[in-house]
């Protein structure tokens, strides 16, 4: 039988059923979260809270009725909404994460996650032909990547640290607080509400900080201030009793622990999380990372804090040297990625070994 009449009559040589499976993983993956994020963008799981028809969904959100029907349906078989009596309503998943009153909403994260899809992997192509996508670094931060870490973190990590943080010993005596590049500032603003005898100050870039503005305005805190300013060149004040870095570059730099050490009374403590560093274990995330850089920038070559390497020798070193002895060291998680943790540091300043 010649080439041609063997094509039509046997099997491909690889299996096209591991083929289409693989397929169809992916492309259902896609449109399960398209579903989620345009459910979210829709304000569906803000109206499910009570339980609604498909027509009162459809008149609320100003949508079709068939249309929203069949979207609610969609959203039932995954699970997210749940259907009784010919109405729709949130499940405890999603009233507690993707509705945007809950305390714990990743409203914005799902935002993120599209913005990175449409922005990011559609074009995926066209970025690897001509380069990264470029984003100002202002802009990127104040509307883009904070809101979205401020979530996350409300999703656990900040629980996880608060508590360590209340049972340091001698925890009823700090009375000052600095919130080192904090951003959002909800590590001051945990502290301040466990402490109402507290004063904590939130320090970051002028553009940052307006962030933890809408913070202080949402959980009511008056004990907590902010102050704008660039930690390498500013000063961020002195007489502290505890000082918090996470995920900026104060905690992972060796020539800021001398002026860290200098903000903090004796006995005072250093709490610093952050990333352990490097380049992602995943490949589909190392590759994302290399999609997008910033404005003037050479995020390619590890001037982020994300690839610098955390808790060195040379910084184990540098803690010493600047009068901070580590007293405790753990993994955090973080529970937007699978198996995600970051390293807490705990460091007191001016303690004798007992050896």
């Amino acid at each position: 039988m010649d080439e041609k009449r063997s094509f039509f009559t046997s099997e491909p040589p690889e299996d096209p059923g591991r083929f289409y499976e693989k397929i169809d993983t992916a492309i259902r993956g896609q449109r399960e979260f398209s579903l989620i994020s345009a459910a979210v963008e829709l304000g569906i799981f803000d109206v499910c809270a009570t339980p609604v028809t498909a027509e009162d969904l459809a008149s609320r959100i100003s949508a079709d009725r068939e249309m929203c029907r069949l979207l609610c349906e969609a959203l039932v078989a995954e699970g997210l909404l749940t259907f009784d009596s010919g109405k729709y309503s949130d499940t405890a998943m999603t009233s507690t994460y993707l509705a945007r009153s809950s305390p714990y909403s990743q409203v914005h994260y799902i935002g993120q996650l599209g913005t990175m899809a449409k922005e990011l992997w559609a074009p995926l192509a066209r970025i690897v032909l001509n380069g990264p996508v470029q984003y100002g670094k202002e802009d990127f931060f104040r509307g883009y990547s904070l809101p979205a870490m401020a979530e996350n973190a409300v999703s656990g990590r900040i629980q996880a640290v608060t508590r360590a943080i209340i049972g340091l010993p001698g925890f009823s005596r700090i009375r000052r607080v600095l919130d080192l590049g904090g951003g959002h500032g909800l590590y001051a603003i945990a502290l301040g509400i466990q402490r109402p005898d507290i004063q904590a100050w939130v320090f970051d870039l002028p553009h940052v900080v307006t962030l933890a503005e809408r913070y202080l305005e949402q959980y009511r805190v008056e004990n907590v201030h902010l102050i704008p300013g660039d930690f390498f060149t500013d000063s961020f004040g002195e007489g502290y009793d505890l000082v918090i870095s996470s995920s900026n570059p104060s905690g992972k730099s060796i020539q800021l622990l001398p002026k860290i050490s200098g903000a903090m009374n004796e006995g005072g403590f250093f709490v610093n999380i952050q990333s352990a560093g490097g380049p992602p274990g995943d490949p589909l995330q190392s590759l994302e990372w290399k999609l997008w850089t910033f404005t003037g920038v050479n995020k390619l070559q590890g001037e982020c804090t994300k690839e610098q390497v955390f808790m060195t020798p040379a910084y184990r070193e540098a803690l010493l040297e600047n009068g901070l002895l580590v007293i405790d060291e753990r993994d955090i998680r973080d529970h937007y990625h699978k198996d995600t943790y970051v390293r807490m540091v705990i460091a007191r300043k001016g303690i004798e070994t007992n050896g």
